[in-house]
Parts: structure tokens; C-alpha cells; sequence
């Protein structure tokens, strides 16, 4: 999965069929309550055909923490989503095995999703990026707003064909290549 090495693992044997996206939840709720942060729930599992995404917020917010990533191939394996997750997140500093110290040295101030580049900048900036270089898709009307940055997701005849993060401070766009083809998503 990405060379993304498992921070924690409910240990399916492989086995020749994939996780289902409930066994995906299972996992989620479990490493959850490793992490012993009460405050942080899945707020929704996203179904690809390469691996599932999880959506993590916090409780008292409501805000995204973080996402992960989930191996559905064999052993339930989870790891934190590489890109914006680990370089923009402003609260939620993710390294190989746990989270860690206070964010990264770029962000000089208090983490917060009040950000200079607002919502509504965030899907006017994607959708110009998307008409520029993959005419034909939209931006979807949901976003996902972290400490750092937002999620949203790019649609193609109404439906998700991909997703791409916007930076709050910067206006940097990252259009994520590795999910492969959206199957389904389950809001929790």
C-alpha cells in the first residue's frame, strides 16, 4: 500500500478476497481507541479500489483531524495518508507509527480551520485547476476542512472520480493519483 508501513493491524489472514467497507469501520473504531483520544471519531469511509480512506474528526469541532488509510487486500493494515495529511496538517503531526510533537515547523502559529484561503476560495481555486487539466470534471459541493487544509472531491457526471486537497494558507493544490476508482462511501 504506497510503502506506507502499518501503524496498526486487525490482523485478517490475506486472504483472496478484500476487506468489505464495514470491516474497514471495525478497524478504524479499534485503532481509534489505541490512539486514547476520546475526542476523535470516523466521520466517513471512502471506498476505492486500491485501499479505503477514512475521514477522522474531532468530536468537540467537528473539524477533520486527519485522514488514514486502510489496507482492504489483506490484513486491515492502517496507516496515516501520505501528502496533505502529513505536510499541511497544522495540529495533527503524523509520522511513521504515531502522532507526533507539535506540527511542523513551517506552521509559526496556532492550528485553527479559520484560514486565509476560505471554503468557497478553496473550490474556486480546485475547479480551476480542474478545467485546466482534466476538463470535464467539477468539483463536488462537499468539502472537508482540516487544520491546515481542505478535501474535496472531484466529480466527473455526478459522480466521484477523485479527490484533491487545497492549503488554507498557501492556495497549493495536490491532486491524490493513489486511490484508484471510487466504489462507495459510508458517512458514520
Amino acid at each position: 500500500m504506497m510503502g506506507c508501513r502499518a501503524l496498526w493491524s486487525l490482523g485478517f489472514p490475506q486472504a483472496p478476497t478484500p476487506l468489505t467497507i464495514d470491516q474497514a469501520v471495525t478497524a478504524t473504531q479499534q485503532y481509534l481507541i489505541l490512539l486514547g483520544n476520546p475526542d476523535l471519531v470516523a466521520a466517513k469511509v471512502i471506498d476505492f479500489t486500491n485501499h479505503f480512506e477514512v475521514i477522522v474528526n474531532e468530536k468537540s469541532s467537528g473539524a477533520g483531524a486527519f485522514s488514514l488509510l486502510i489496507d482492504r487486500f489483506s490484513t486491515g493494515a492502517v496507516c496515516f495518508e501520505p501528502g496533505p495529511n502529513m505536510m499541511w496538517n497544522t495540529k495533527y503531526r503524523m509520522g511513521w507509527g504515531h502522532m507526533q510533537g507539535p506540527p511542523w515547523s513551517w506552521w509559526p502559529g496556532v492550528p485553527t480551520t479559520q484560514m486565509p484561503v476560505t471554503p468557497e476560495q478553496a473550490k474556486q481555486l480546485a475547479q480551476s485547476f480542474l478545467n485546466a487539466y482534466l476538463p470535464g470534471t467539477t468539483v463536488g459541493t462537499d468539502i472537508d476542512t482540516f487544520y491546515g487544509f481542505y478535501d474535496l472531491y472531484v466529480l466527473k457526471d455526478g459522480q466521484i472520480v477523485g479527490m484533491m486537497s487545497v492549503n488554507g494558507y498557501t492556495s497549493t493544490i495536490w491532486y491524490y493519483t493513489w486511490h484508484g476508482p471510487f466504489v462507495e462511501m459510508k458517512k458514520l
